[in-house]
């Protein structure tokens, strides 16, 4: 069974929609190990418990590291760096 697409675990008051791996990786272009990588390293957000088995991103964190890292990808752009480099920020412009 897919949660995609679901609220899994929100708080009504708020309504916040949690994101599975599967999806999360629809929407940046790195494998599981990456994001755990990059987990580890304290440059992607850390998944929530939504239960024994399952977790979950909540999509405004995703959402809002996505945007953070729009501009460096933007200005980075004529220059030959990798994917991972230039969402991760840890290029720097050397104008």
């Amino acid at each position: 069974m897919s949660h995609e697409n679901k609220t899994i675990g929100a708080n009504p008051a708020t309504s916040e929609r949690f994101l599975r791996l599967s999806e999360v990786g629809n929407r940046i272009p790195f494998s599981r190990s990456t994001i755990y990588r990059l987990i580890s390293e304290s440059k992607f957000p850390r998944p929530y418990s939504l239960g024994e088995h399952a977790k979950g991103w909540k999509e405004s964190e995703i959402n809002a590291w996505i945007q953070s890292r729009k501009w460096v990808a933007v200005e980075l752009l004529p220059r030959k760096f990798t994917l991972a480099d230039l969402v991760c920020g840890e290029v720097e412009s050397k104008d």
